[in-house]
């Protein structure tokens, strides 16, 4: 396992550097390559997970255009209170959903939602 640090730039904030997930997965690739002497030519195919709910924002070139707003940050919470209220999240509808929109909730989604991508 690799670990990428977390950049809290303000308060409320939680970021990551996308690069830092590659960087990680290329480490980890080469040591459990080097640990278990696998050829690489053996290998059909790989599978890997960085993160839950993140957002990576990526330009129309898919290059990415700023840290990744993962699921640790709280910047939106009057938008999630503002999606609670519109959407009258209740008992049934966090049952067939799964979840409820929170602080948590991807802050960036929640204000393009609200307040349209030029907030």
């Amino acid at each position: 396992m690799e670990t990428y640090p977390l950049h809290i730039p303000f308060e409320s904030y939680a970021e990551q550097e996308p690069e830092d997930y590659w960087k990680a997965v290329c480490a980890a690739t080469k040591r459990v390559l080097a640990e278990t002497r696998t050829d690489p030519a053996s290998i059909l195919g790989i599978s890997f997970c960085s993160q839950w709910k993140g957002i990576i924002p990526l330009d129309g070139d898919n290059k990415v255009l700023s840290r990744s707003i993962i699921w640790l940050d709280a910047r939106a919470n009057k938008e999630a209170a503002k999606l609670n209220k519109i959407l009258q999240f209740n008992y049934f509808k966090e049952k067939v959903f799964g979840f409820k929109p929170s602080s948590k909730l991807n802050a960036a989604l929640g204000r393009n939602i609200l307040c349209g991508a030029d907030y």
